[in-house]
């Protein structure tokens, strides 16, 4: 499991359901997936791969 891909994840997840990331990964992150890396990691890998996005 790569970093890019649960940022791809929480990214569409977060379109689909008008919520923002944070509430995404709160709410709908597998414990697995959140043990193994931080929010603020995504986070950071998130403003990288879609600079031009909005939050909700």
């Amino acid at each position: 499991m790569e970093i890019d891909n649960v940022a791809k994840v929480v990214h569409e997840m977060a379109q689909m359901f008008e919520k923002s990331y944070w509430m995404i990964w709160t709410e709908y992150t597998h414990p697995a997936i959140s043990e193994k890396f931080k929010f603020e990691e995504v986070s950071e890998c998130l403003d990288y791969m879609y600079p031009d996005r909005e939050d909700i």
